[in-house]
Protein backbone atom coordinates (compact mmCIF):
# COMPACT_ATOMS: atom_id res chain seq x y z
CA UNK A 1 0.00 0.00 0.00
CA UNK A 2 2.82 2.27 0.87
CA UNK A 3 4.73 1.92 -2.33
CA UNK A 4 1.73 2.37 -4.33
CA UNK A 5 1.40 5.87 -2.84
CA UNK A 6 4.87 6.59 -2.91
CA UNK A 7 4.43 5.57 -7.04
CA UNK A 8 1.27 7.16 -7.64
CA UNK A 9 2.96 11.06 -6.54
CA UNK A 10 6.05 10.17 -9.06
CA UNK A 11 5.30 11.92 -12.67
CA UNK A 12 6.49 9.44 -15.35
CA UNK A 13 8.99 10.94 -17.45
CA UNK A 14 8.13 12.64 -20.82
CA UNK A 15 8.44 10.42 -23.75
CA UNK A 16 7.23 13.04 -26.60
CA UNK A 17 9.23 15.35 -27.36
CA UNK A 18 7.01 17.99 -27.03
CA UNK A 19 6.36 17.24 -23.49
CA UNK A 20 9.84 17.65 -22.82
CA UNK A 21 10.28 20.45 -24.34
CA UNK A 22 7.51 21.75 -21.98
CA UNK A 23 8.71 20.70 -18.68
CA UNK A 24 11.73 23.18 -19.33
CA UNK A 25 11.83 26.35 -17.19
CA UNK A 26 13.19 29.11 -20.29
CA UNK A 27 16.46 30.83 -19.33
CA UNK A 28 16.52 34.51 -18.94
CA UNK A 29 18.62 35.86 -21.88
CA UNK A 30 22.27 36.96 -21.10
CA UNK A 31 23.82 39.95 -21.01
CA UNK A 32 26.60 40.37 -23.74
CA UNK A 33 29.69 39.31 -22.09
CA UNK A 34 33.36 40.83 -22.33
CA UNK A 35 36.03 38.56 -22.05
CA UNK A 36 38.89 40.74 -22.58
CA UNK A 37 39.77 44.28 -20.27
CA UNK A 38 37.59 46.66 -21.34
CA UNK A 39 34.12 45.89 -20.30
CA UNK A 40 30.95 46.13 -22.89
CA UNK A 41 28.82 47.66 -20.71
CA UNK A 42 29.50 50.84 -19.23
CA UNK A 43 33.17 50.79 -19.26
CA UNK A 44 35.05 53.25 -17.09
CA UNK A 45 37.76 55.76 -18.44
CA UNK A 46 40.19 54.21 -16.40
CA UNK A 47 41.26 50.45 -16.97
CA UNK A 48 43.82 48.16 -15.92
CA UNK A 49 45.45 45.94 -18.24
CA UNK A 50 48.34 43.25 -18.03
CA UNK A 51 51.30 44.24 -19.72
CA UNK A 52 54.36 42.24 -21.08
CA UNK A 53 57.52 41.62 -23.24
CA UNK A 54 57.30 38.92 -26.09
CA UNK A 55 59.91 39.01 -29.00
CA UNK A 56 59.64 37.43 -32.16
CA UNK A 57 62.17 35.72 -33.66
CA UNK A 58 63.50 33.47 -36.57
CA UNK A 59 59.85 33.03 -37.81
CA UNK A 60 58.45 32.24 -34.05
CA UNK A 61 58.00 33.03 -30.54
CA UNK A 62 60.96 33.06 -28.30
CA UNK A 63 60.53 30.17 -25.69
CA UNK A 64 61.48 31.81 -21.77
CA UNK A 65 61.26 35.13 -23.51
CA UNK A 66 58.11 36.46 -21.50
CA UNK A 67 58.52 39.15 -18.56
CA UNK A 68 56.03 39.46 -15.93
CA UNK A 69 52.95 40.97 -17.11
CA UNK A 70 52.53 43.75 -14.56
CA UNK A 71 49.36 45.64 -14.08
CA UNK A 72 48.94 49.39 -16.01
CA UNK A 73 46.45 51.96 -15.93
CA UNK A 74 44.97 52.79 -19.62
CA UNK A 75 42.94 55.54 -20.89
CA UNK A 76 41.26 53.77 -23.44
CA UNK A 77 39.08 56.54 -24.52
CA UNK A 78 41.97 58.85 -25.28
CA UNK A 79 43.05 57.99 -29.04
CA UNK A 80 46.42 58.85 -27.80
CA UNK A 81 46.54 56.07 -25.59
CA UNK A 82 47.73 53.26 -27.81
CA UNK A 83 51.03 55.14 -28.75
CA UNK A 84 51.00 56.03 -25.20
CA UNK A 85 51.29 52.80 -23.66
CA UNK A 86 53.08 51.76 -26.63
CA UNK A 87 56.39 54.13 -25.94
CA UNK A 88 55.69 53.55 -21.79
CA UNK A 89 56.46 50.30 -21.72
CA UNK A 90 59.11 50.70 -24.75
CA UNK A 91 60.85 52.82 -22.11
CA UNK A 92 59.62 50.86 -19.03
CA UNK A 93 61.79 47.24 -20.67
CA UNK A 94 64.57 49.74 -21.99
CA UNK A 95 67.78 48.18 -20.76
CA UNK A 96 65.70 45.82 -18.54
CA UNK A 97 64.95 43.18 -20.78
CA UNK A 98 67.94 40.81 -22.11
CA UNK A 99 67.00 39.58 -25.80
CA UNK A 100 66.92 35.33 -25.58
CA UNK A 101 68.58 35.00 -29.26
CA UNK A 102 71.61 33.03 -28.37
CA UNK A 103 72.82 30.07 -25.76
CA UNK A 104 75.92 32.65 -24.83
CA UNK A 105 76.34 34.35 -21.56
CA UNK A 106 76.77 37.90 -23.56
CA UNK A 107 73.14 38.93 -25.29
CA UNK A 108 71.79 42.01 -26.04
CA UNK A 109 69.54 43.83 -24.10
CA UNK A 110 66.12 45.73 -25.09
CA UNK A 111 67.58 49.63 -26.03
CA UNK A 112 65.93 52.43 -27.83
CA UNK A 113 67.17 51.02 -31.42
CA UNK A 114 64.45 48.40 -31.33
CA UNK A 115 62.00 50.94 -29.82
CA UNK A 116 61.07 51.26 -34.20
CA UNK A 117 60.59 47.76 -34.04
CA UNK A 118 58.14 46.78 -31.28
CA UNK A 119 53.94 46.90 -31.73
CA UNK A 120 51.43 45.90 -29.08
CA UNK A 121 49.40 42.74 -29.00
CA UNK A 122 49.69 38.98 -27.91
CA UNK A 123 51.07 35.87 -29.04
CA UNK A 124 47.58 34.60 -28.99
CA UNK A 125 45.49 37.56 -29.66
CA UNK A 126 47.77 39.39 -32.75
CA UNK A 127 48.51 42.50 -32.94
CA UNK A 128 47.51 45.98 -32.62
CA UNK A 129 48.44 48.38 -35.67
CA UNK A 130 46.01 51.86 -34.53
CA UNK A 131 43.82 53.13 -31.92
CA UNK A 132 40.38 51.01 -33.30
CA UNK A 133 41.77 47.76 -33.35
CA UNK A 134 43.02 48.71 -30.18
CA UNK A 135 40.05 49.11 -28.48
CA UNK A 136 38.80 46.10 -30.34
CA UNK A 137 41.82 44.06 -28.67
CA UNK A 138 41.10 45.18 -25.31
CA UNK A 139 37.35 44.24 -25.89
CA UNK A 140 38.93 40.78 -26.84
CA UNK A 141 41.87 40.14 -24.19
CA UNK A 142 42.68 40.74 -20.87
CA UNK A 143 46.55 41.04 -21.55
CA UNK A 144 48.66 43.36 -24.00
CA UNK A 145 52.39 42.91 -24.81
CA UNK A 146 54.59 44.61 -26.48
CA UNK A 147 56.14 42.70 -29.13
CA UNK A 148 59.67 43.43 -30.35
CA UNK A 149 60.48 42.05 -34.03
CA UNK A 150 63.94 40.86 -33.93
CA UNK A 151 63.60 39.40 -37.33
CA UNK A 152 62.39 42.66 -38.70
CA UNK A 153 65.75 44.66 -36.67
CA UNK A 154 67.98 41.96 -38.30
CA UNK A 155 66.84 42.69 -41.50
CA UNK A 156 67.40 46.65 -41.72
CA UNK A 157 70.74 46.06 -39.78
CA UNK A 158 71.67 43.82 -42.70
CA UNK A 159 70.45 46.45 -45.68
CA UNK A 160 72.28 49.42 -43.48
CA UNK A 161 75.59 47.35 -43.39
CA UNK A 162 75.33 46.21 -46.76
CA UNK A 163 74.54 49.62 -48.05
CA UNK A 164 77.29 51.15 -46.12
CA UNK A 165 79.75 49.03 -47.46
CA UNK A 166 78.69 49.94 -50.76
CA UNK A 167 79.54 52.95 -50.34
CA UNK A 168 83.08 53.00 -49.21
CA UNK A 169 85.96 52.81 -51.58
CA UNK A 170 87.30 49.65 -52.41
Amino acid sequence: MARTARMSAIQPYPTQRAARTAARVPKPPKLPTSKGALPLTSPPDKISVQCGFEMWYRSKWTQQQGVLRTNHFVNWADPSSFTSLLTTLCNKFCDLVELKTKITDERAMFAKEHFDFCRLGSWKGGSVEDYDSFVDFLKREKVIDLIYDQDAFEKVSLDEEERLGMCQPG
